[in-house]
């Protein structure tokens, strides 16, 4: 999906840009599903034929975070089924207000929506309450063409209460299809430390056979980069490690291409 707007505008500076995951899926192309990506990732593009098209791609939900958000106590997370644990997440304050929102908002529906309905029950099943909610990394995800509809009616309702896509997405990926019927990938995740604008350190063949992706990798660190000495060092990466890597697998690519996303 390709929008004329500036991304700012059309993804609130990356905080909803599953808003490009529903326009792609209201085109409503012949598409086998809807792989979505992050413009810092790296994806090991081979891997892609041999995954199943008909189920969710995402994390594992031993990597995601259950926060319990029961009216006139604090915001708590849950970990092994007890929500008593001190919430370190940033995202968990500021995004209180829409969380509240959203969720007093499936509450209502689900009594005149039969898909929120269905959604609704299934989150409270997973998470143990009706006042908790899923957070999950959404740099890489795939949607099959059997489920997109659902998830745009969804992303809707989430969009409208201004939801964060690391919010939004784990839950409407969660509630259309269960975290063990999903397939979950593994990936090299620098979020936090000095590594984080270091990617060369992690990258190579081998690795990448190994791992579906590897974020963060920046094109804009090129000329742009917080530590100002490592300008030539991503230079050096994308262009010479990224790009020759990628031009190996063109033939990878090209099948790709004929499957239709």
């Amino acid at each position: 999906y390709f929008s004329n707007e500036h991304p700012k505008k059309v993804g609130n500076g990356g905080w909803l840009t599953y808003e490009c995951i529903s326009t792609a899926i209201q085109m409503n192309y012949d598409v086998t599903g809807y792989l979505v990506t992050q413009d810092d990732v790296i994806l090991s593009i081979h891997q892609i034929r041999d995954l199943p098209k008909d189920k969710i791609w995402y994390n594992s939900f031993t990597r995601q975070h259950i926060g319990d958000f029961t009216p006139g106590k604090r915001v708590k997370e849950c970990l092994r089924g007890i929500c008593d644990v001190k919430p370190l997440w940033y995202w968990w304050s500021a995004s209180f207000p829409s969380i509240i929102k959203v969720l007093k908002r499936l509450h209502k529906l689900q009594h005149s929506d039969l898909l929120v309905k269905q959604c609704y029950q299934n989150l409270v099943n997973l998470t143990g309450g009706e006042h908790r909610v899923i957070i999950g990394y959404s740099d890489v995800l795939y949607i099959p063409k059997h489920l997109a509809q659902k998830a745009r009616h969804l992303y809707k309702i989430f969009r409208e209460e201004l939801v964060f896509i690391e919010i939004a997405t784990p839950m409407v990926l969660n509630c259309l299809q269960h975290p063990r019927e999903q397939y979950h990938f593994t990936g090299i995740a620098l979020w936090e430390g000095s590594y984080r604008n270091m990617p060369w350190i992690f990258f190579s063949t081998n690795i990448m056979n190994d791992a579906f992706y590897l974020h963060p990798a920046k094109w804009s660190y090129i000329d742009v980069c917080p530590d100002f000495s490592a300008h030539t060092n991503h230079r050096n990466f994308f262009c010479y490690e990224v790009l020759s890597w990628l031009h190996d697998k063109e033939g990878d690519l090209r099948k790709i291409y004929n499957m239709g996303f």
